[in-house]
């Protein structure tokens, strides 16, 4: 978990680092819809996350395990949909995928349901 400790460190950092000419954002909570409006909007040119949730919410730019030397790893949404597993996907595809493996767990109807209306995903689901 982050601390508020942590997050003011952070900021601290970020503003030392780029001579106060980037504005922080935190988000209290469970931000996730919030922290990607502001990333599809242009708000913001990146979010920082160790969620992998802000992908399927629509973050254009997450950057993820960023360390005290500023580096990390960049996830470009829209670079999913060009190479390896994902390519010629769309948002709502990848959305829909997500949720067939969530689902299965707590609504397995909705689950089979998403797969029988979206077949084009090319993929299926299997209950034990």
């Amino acid at each position: 978990d982050v601390t508020p400790a942590m997050a003011a460190e952070l900021i601290q950092w970020v503003h030392v680092a780029f001579e106060g000419d980037v504005e922080c954002i935190v988000a209290p909570y469970e931000a996730d819809a919030q922290l990607a409006f502001l990333s599809q909007t242009k708000y913001v040119a990146a979010v920082i996350s160790e969620d992998s949730d802000m992908l399927v919410f629509g973050c254009a730019r997450v950057l993820f395990k960023i360390d005290w030397n500023g580096n990390g790893d960049e996830v470009r949404l829209a670079d999913l949909w060009k190479t390896g597993k994902f390519r010629g996907w769309t948002q709502l595809q990848f959305q829909l995928m997500v949720l067939s493996f969530t689902f299965p767990f707590c609504y397995p109807p909705l689950a089979l349901h998403l797969v029988n209306v979206f077949p084009e995903l090319g993929f299926s689901l299997f209950f034990l």
